[in-house]
């Protein structure tokens, strides 16, 4: 579905739907500052539930985060907890800039 112009209908309704690409993209928190909370929560071993709790995700998304930075080892798994590696130590003062450069 596309629009050329950005408006509403005769009904009132936006022609542009919402879930576009761009709209996505500033609508939610960006996977960058997502991540750096994941890895700044896990200096310390800590439990999912309390990774879900202080970044404010939810299950399925904690888990497809978790997923991910343990494949790129920026986080490991220690049955009960999760604490970040020596990678993800490493990459957390550039995550850091970046989130401060951009105002996140």
């Amino acid at each position: 579905m596309a629009f050329t112009q950005r408006g509403l209908n005769s009904s009132g309704v936006d022609l542009v739907p919402n879930n576009t690409r761009e709209d996505a993209t500033w609508s939610t928190r960006d996977r960058c500052s997502i991540i750096y909370r994941i890895l700044k929560a896990a200096e310390k071993p800590i439990l999912k539930t309390r990774i879900i709790a202080r970044v404010q995700l939810n299950f399925v998304m904690a888990n497809r985060y978790l997923r991910f930075l343990q494949l790129k080892g920026l986080i490991m798994d220690y049955g009960d907890s999760f604490l970040i590696s020596d990678k993800g130590l490493a990459i957390l003062p550039s995550l850091e800039a970046v989130i401060e450069a951009i105002g996140e």
